[in-house]
């Protein structure tokens, strides 16, 4: 694994891709062997959990095989998915996971404070100035709890009915999940493995007790495409009840619990809005269906938006959104200055201070390969639109002279989205001093219980740092495995002309594109949990009857 990825934040430890890639034909086979090969281990995985459930696929196996291992089963596993799949099976599913996930809840209370939420309260509380960071929604329902349990004598019993809520509106997004999956009639040892992994997998249990938007906004996604699920393959179902209109305009207004939901949104409305016009000149679809449809999705995303400018007017919130959006020409530029300062004339350094206050010598102690956490806060926020085409124009003159250097700082940043041998691992903790020194309200009892070395946190911490060595089980939380099959079913997808998959799949690809153009990859998966979360769902339609290779295809 060294060869290919380090985490080291000096120079001489960072990693040279283009050089092992190119320079030794082994090294370019193992490079291969290792991108391509999580595609196969992910449907090693799903035959192997066959045992689960008695449904395994013939077609897993070759028939002799099948029939003598093929329906292996464990026998009260067995019935007890059966019990908890059978009549009443959303209260029941719903109870098994809420279960499951109590002893991580239990051990974090009352939430772990992470850094971004400690700086929503410090905006929320005047310490600082509002900026356009974070959404302020969030800041406000951070802020508006902690006043709850500051009236009520205790800052941590307010942030923990907040953080109730935001289990139990995962909880329920999942539960519907899987109870979509029922309804579509998918394998049941696909519905099974889908509750062990709700139940049991870090991202879901290493988070539900820590206060990141992330949370909020993965299960308002999830929702969102549940719903563009039921539209695409079952329309006569999806308008049948108010439950599914209902869903769909509250998973829209949802996505603005992150910055880039509205850029979700907006790009699956304008795909389904090409495919109703082709549907309805092909005379199969009808306009009212396809104006309702489209409707739940504008209608909702433009009060969202316009609620968020108010709320920015409101509160003068300072704009500096364009570092995140910078972040990869940025990091290559850091590393360009860093590995070769001495090519640069005066004027591409005054460009590029600019816009990045950093001296030269400076890019030695901030710049990581990893992330461009070290290197963001010397983005000049400031900075007009002249020096941003200036800094523009060095930027792709130094891509020209060393476009090895730019290749290997977006390969270091973003390597652990596509290795199935980089587990990236990273659940919040508490063992720190608070940063939030704020007269109106003291949160010192919070960080208290949150640094309680009680017997049940050191057990949950081992077990986050443990699933992964999990045999097949473990290989769900490993990011390159889950984006591989993403990638590999959306190819088959547009060789296969499946046309309802692949706008189902827009959700997964724009969470996995805002990722890799963004500041950090390792050391922050949740940034990937809408695939994880929502891969289950995905897969299924992809291997069930409407899915690539069925015989009636339609757009």
């Amino acid at each position: 694994m060294g060869m290919f990825y380090s985490t080291a934040p000096r120079r001489g430890a960072e990693v040279n891709f283009v050089n092992v890639i190119t320079k030794s034909y082994g090294a370019l086979i193992k490079f291969t062997i290792v991108f391509l090969g999580g595609v196969l281990f992910f449907y090693l995985f799903t035959g192997a959990v066959g045992i689960l459930g008695k449904s395994m696929k013939q077609h897993f196996f070759p028939k002799k095989l099948y029939e003598k291992y093929g329906s292996f089963e464990i026998p009260y596993v067995e019935r007890f998915f059966s019990f908890l799949l059978g009549e009443k099976s959303f209260l029941k599913t719903a109870v098994f996971i809420a279960v499951c996930w109590l002893p991580h809840f239990i051990a974090r209370y009352p939430g772990i404070v992470t850094v971004d939420s400690e700086i929503s309260l410090l905006q929320y509380y005047g310490v600082t100035e509002y900026t356009t960071q974070h959404p302020i929604i969030y800041m406000q329902l951070l802020g508006r709890f902690a006043d709850l349990g500051n009236w009520l004598g205790s800052v941590s019993l307010g942030l923990f009915f907040l953080l109730l809520i935001q289990c139990v509106i995962l909880l329920l997004a999942m539960t519907y999940m899987v109870d979509t999956m029922k309804k579509f009639h998918m394998p049941a040892w696909l519905l099974n493995t889908t509750l062990v992994i709700i139940g049991f997998a870090p991202c879901f249990t290493g988070y539900i007790a820590a206060f990141v938007i992330d949370v909020f906004y993965d299960a308002f996604i999830v929702l969102f495409i549940i719903e563009l699920v039921w539209y695409l393959f079952k329309p006569e179902v999806y308008f049948s009840s108010w439950k599914h209109p209902a869903c769909t305009i509250a998973a829209v207004l949802g996505m603005f619990f992150r910055k880039n939901g509205i850029y979700v949104v907006a790009i699956v409305l304008l795909f389904v809005a090409g495919r109703e016009l082709y549907m309805i000149l092909h005379k199969k679809q009808s306009m009212r269906a396809a104006l309702m449809f489209l409707a739940f999705l504008f209608l909702p995303m433009c009060v969202g938006k316009i609620n968020d400018a108010a709320l920015y007017k409101k509160y003068d919130a300072k704009k500096i959104s364009t570092r995140a959006m910078l972040a990869i020409p940025l990091q290559q530029i850091g590393r360009y200055v860093l590995n070769n300062k001495d090519d640069l004339t005066d004027e591409e350094i005054a460009s590029i201070q600019a816009v990045m206050t950093y001296t030269p010598e400076e890019y030695a102690e901030k710049y990581r390969p990893y992330n461009m956490d070290g290197i963001k806060w010397g983005f000049n926020d400031d900075a007009t639109s002249e020096e941003l085409k200036a800094f523009f124009q060095t930027w792709f003159q130094l891509f020209m002279k060393h476009p090895d250097t730019y290749i290997n700082a977006t390969l270091n940043q973003n390597y652990c989205l596509f290795s199935p041998l980089k587990d990236n691992i990273k659940y919040y903790d508490s063992t720190r001093e608070s940063l939030l020194e704020i007269d109106k309200v003291d949160f010192s009892e919070v960080y208290k219980q949150n640094n309680g070395n009680g017997i049940l946190k050191k057990l949950t911490k081992e077990y986050y740092k443990r699933f992964c060595d999990i045999p097949l089980f473990g290989l769900y939380v490993n990011q390159g495995i889950l984006d591989f099959l993403l990638l590999s079913i959306c190819l088959y997808c547009l060789f296969d002309k499946n046309g309802k998959l692949l706008v189902v799949s827009l959700p997964l690809l724009l969470t996995l594109a805002v990722t890799f153009v963004g500041p950090a990859a390792h050391g922050h998966p949740r940034y990937t949990f809408p695939i994880a979360y929502a891969m289950p769902l995905f897969f299924g339609l992809y291997l069930g009857e409407w899915g690539c290779g069925a015989k009636k295809k339609k757009l």
